[in-house]
């Protein structure tokens, strides 16, 4: 039985409209299936699905400081940090105090770097390829169109 599933069962949703119990219980499952595909299309490369973007923003902004690159993929300094040693202790990037200011760090992909995130990129044209690219143009354009409709709510209800 699945949470959403659980949490209708034990009367938490009772109150809820069906339909919006159905969109939950779709967009619980996407979320499922989508970490399952990406943790096995990166797993054959040694690496974790974050750590795919992290390297792609890298990749994308040679010389990124720190802080910025915290803000560009949304997380904690300290789930960003941890992910770095990692990432540095396998020879994936470089990190060096900023000439003018030191208490920023920038950051830049080694060539091993630079290889595993060409990797991840493919992998990721790949998934791309094999889930949304299927649907028709309408599809994709209505999906899109919903999934920012759903983002905004979300952004509107974390900031009240």
């Amino acid at each position: 039985m699945s949470q959403t599933e659980h949490h209708c069962s034990s009367g938490m949703l009772d109150d809820a409209d069906p339909l919006s119990l159905e969109v939950l219980k779709a967009l619980k499952r996407i979320m499922h299936l989508n970490r399952q595909l990406l943790m096995q299309s990166t797993a054959g490369m040694g690496g974790h699905p974050a750590q795919a973007g992290c390297l792609r923003v890298i990749a994308k902004n040679e010389g990124i400081t720190q802080r910025d690159l915290c803000e560009s993929m949304q997380v904690s300094p300290a789930a960003l940090t941890t992910m770095l040693q990692r990432i540095e202790r396998q020879g994936l990037i470089e990190r060096w105090p900023d000439e003018t200011d030191g208490r920023l760090m920038r950051i830049k992909l080694t060539d091993a770097g630079r290889k595993l995130s060409a990797e991840f990129g493919a992998a990721h044209m790949a998934y791309v390829d094999a889930t949304i690219t299927p649907l028709s143009e309408k599809d994709r354009a209505e999906l899109a169109r919903l999934l920012g409709l759903l983002g905004d709510n979300i952004e509107a209800a974390i900031e009240r």
